[in-house]
């Protein structure tokens, strides 16, 4: 009985070792498997994350003065409402893996959706890099000295509307878009280095 029992046991012991090696082998962020949608509206702080992808933007959502949201890598957003930034918001992708913010209509197209606004209480620490922000009616409206570079805005009526701010736009690419690229209304006096504009329309 002793030994039969100690021999079952390291069966056991072993297929439990084998599932566990096989779960942590299969891990890496490239290999996440999706447990979204992940509706959102409404106020938001924390972590969005590219294991609860996609992340569908039902209503506006805020991120209040005080709140920080921060939006891994990979992360993609279907947007139905404006996304606000009153707080602080840190979306950083990478080359290899933008996030994308995007329209959520079967047949997409521009204006589907507001766009991304920092308002003038935006804190400063904010940052837009590595992002794809597409069929907006502004891909990004700037009231306050954030940072947003290497992303991409097309599909829109503005591109980057800066309104009395003085943000770093730098190697950010705008294209398809039905007025202005770069919009620097009032006193807005904005870093801009090494963006690329093209393909315009009416």
């Amino acid at each position: 009985m002793t030994i039969r029992r100690q021999f079952t046991l390291s069966i056991i012991l072993i297929f439990v070792l084998n599932i566990g090696l096989s779960g942590f082998l299969n891990t890496g962020i490239g290999n996440v498997s999706a447990a979204g949608p992940t509706e959102v509206s409404g106020y938001q702080s924390g972590t969005w994350t590219q294991a609860n992808n996609p992340y569908i933007v039902t209503d506006d959502i805020i991120i209040e003065i005080g709140s920080t949201l921060t939006i891994q890598e990979g992360v993609i957003a279907k947007c139905e409402g404006s996304i606000t930034v009153n707080g602080t918001l840190m979306a950083t992708g990478t080359e290899a893996n933008p996030i994308t913010f995007t329209s959520n209509q079967e047949t997409p197209t521009k204006g589907d959706w507001t766009g991304i606004t920092f308002s003038e209480s935006a804190n400063i620490t904010s940052t837009l890099s590595w992002c794809v922000v597409e069929y907006t009616r502004w891909g990004v409206r700037v009231e306050s000295d954030v940072t947003i570079s290497d992303c991409t805005f097309k599909y829109a009526e503005d591109g980057i509307i800066v309104d009395n701010a003085a943000p770093v736009l730098e190697s950010n690419t705008i294209r398809i878009i039905g007025r202005n690229g770069i919009w620097l209304q009032e006193d807005s006096s904005a870093y801009v280095l090494n963006n690329t504009l093209s393909e315009f329309f009416l």
